[in-house]
């Protein structure tokens, strides 16, 4: 019983580092970079803020209640401190819509406000398509 229990805790991790992509070779020529990836995890919460901006742009564009475009954070349903996070704050955040019909838009978010925020990128951006652009 005990060995059976043993094939598939090793079936368990070779999955793991099959589906990890561990069991590639390392490139050589390009040294590992954590920093970046550090950087890259704290973007994750900035994607997630602007993906929640975005939202509330469709939604403030759905309800048809005003003809102009929103200009403010407020105007979207934000309140003061909706975009406090760890690694970003409300004034790393800007956004313009071009058009309400059909829809345009594009968030910039310019991480500062915070003294642990990423360095790279120094500033990404999502449209209404859903791409991401980064500097």
């Amino acid at each position: 019983m005990k060995t059976v229990r043993n094939v598939a805790f090793c079936l368990l991790v070779v999955c793991f580092l099959a589906l990890s992509g561990c069991d590639k070779k390392a490139d050589e020529s390009k040294p590992l970079n954590k920093g970046s990836r550090i950087d890259g995890a704290k973007w994750s919460e900035g994607k997630a803020m602007m993906g929640t901006i975005g939202t509330a742009i469709r939604l403030y564009v759905a309800k048809g209640s005003n003809e102009r475009p929103p200009r403010t954070l407020g105007e979207l349903g934000f309140s003061a401190g909706d975009l406090q996070g760890s690694y970003f704050g409300e004034s790393d955040f800007t956004f313009s819509v071009s058009s309400m019909n059909p829809l345009a838009f594009i968030i910039v978010c310019t991480p500062g406000s915070k003294p642990n925020a990423p360095a790279v990128p120094a500033k990404m951006t999502l449209n209404q398509a859903g791409n991401w652009t980064s500097d």
